[in-house]
């Protein structure tokens, strides 16, 4: 279980599947992990909501997703920069998440502890 909320759930003119993820600061590794994860829960059929779903025309079931874009929108510019990666090449950022999300555990647990 973990928190967040997918900006952007889209299938796209070529038949692919979009996650887009919209960020107003810089955009940094912690950003394509935070969509691996998100790409996880979609996969698996999980978090979704009727907005999303309707946004994809699918039911609440698992849903390839085959590409994730990182969308920087300034705060105080009109500044835009955006980030692409194929659904293929996002595995390093998933395991990050698995990393990551196993020392939240581990942390939580040796706090149960003291």
């Amino acid at each position: 279980r973990y928190g967040g909320r997918v900006d952007q759930l889209f299938l796209g003119k070529d038949g692919n599947v979009w996650l887009l993820d919209v960020k107003t600061g810089r955009l940094y590794a912690e950003a394509l992990v935070q969509a691996a994860g998100y790409v996880m829960l979609i996969e698996r059929g999980e978090a979704m909501d009727a907005e999303i779903l309707a946004a994809v025309g699918c039911v609440p079931t698992p849903r390839q997703v085959d590409r994730v874009g990182l969308l920087r929108l300034g705060q105080t510019t009109s500044g835009i920069s955006q980030f692409y990666i194929d659904r293929k090449d996002l595995q390093p950022a998933e395991e990050t998440f698995k990393l990551c999300r196993r020392l939240y555990d581990l942390k939580r647990h040796l706090e149960g502890e003291v």
